[in-house]
């Protein structure tokens, strides 16, 4: 009788460090092999086997690059790349083997994300004195839905965690491509101005990826 005392004891739930925050890193995600976002996390642990979180994951980065070149016709060119993501998701985590310091888990993931990619080239020249402009606009919006099952591993001290999940993914995405160039030209005495948009490319279907996250959790 006392083995089956002792398991109810340990499916009681947890009296302290039920709720969390955490703050995590993905390798690689559902967006692409190079767009590694990270993500802030509100988790309840319901007991020692049992763990909810509600998390977002969110990407936001800018490069710009400038070169000149001071011929007998001025050439300046600008290339900016602008990078920004955000989404939202939930998962549940089982722990059916403890050991020590150690929790063994499976879990299941379920998200959104809505990823945007930007480039832009500009080029002023100067020839013979007349200035000419060009503007190339690329931008390329994706969204997805994401269902992750995983498996992992963490390590407890007190109200620390930290873990370790290897996931693998089946997700929906939905791709929008809208390309954008303008030219301007002014000379000494009229300005001339035209504009190209293509044609919006889009692509929808359903793929795979893996991906691993690892991450840090305080429990107050």
């Amino acid at each position: 009788m006392l083995p089956f005392m002792g398991l109810a004891q340990n499916d009681e739930p947890t009296k302290q460090h039920k709720f969390g925050v955490g703050l995590g890193y993905n390798f690689n995600s559902v967006m692409g092999d190079t767009i590694r976002p990270l993500e802030v996390s509100l988790r309840y642990k319901l007991n020692d086997k049992h763990t909810f979180q509600l998390y977002v994951p969110f990407l936001k980065s800018s490069t710009s690059l400038r070169s000149e070149w001071p011929s007998f016709h001025y050439i300046q060119t600008v290339f900016e790349v602008k990078k920004k993501a955000i989404g939202v998701g939930i998962s549940y985590d089982y722990v059916p083997v403890s050991l020590l310091f150690f929790d063994f888990f499976v879990g299941m993931r379920a998200e959104y994300a809505s990823y945007c990619y930007e480039t832009n080239i500009i080029n002023h020249n100067n020839w013979f004195g007349d200035r000419a402009y060009d503007n190339t606009f690329y931008s390329k919006t994706n969204d997805y839905f994401a269902i992750s099952p995983n498996v992992g591993v963490g390590v407890k001290w007190l109200g620390v965690c930290f873990d370790a999940r290897f996931m693998l993914s089946g997700y929906f995405f939905d791709k929008q491509v809208d390309p954008i160039v303008s030219t301007e030209v002014e000379y000494p005495e009229e300005i001339f101005e035209s504009t190209m948009d293509w044609d919006k490319l889009s692509e929808s279907g359903f793929k795979t990826n893996w991906n691993v996250v690892v991450s840090a959790s305080y429990y107050f």
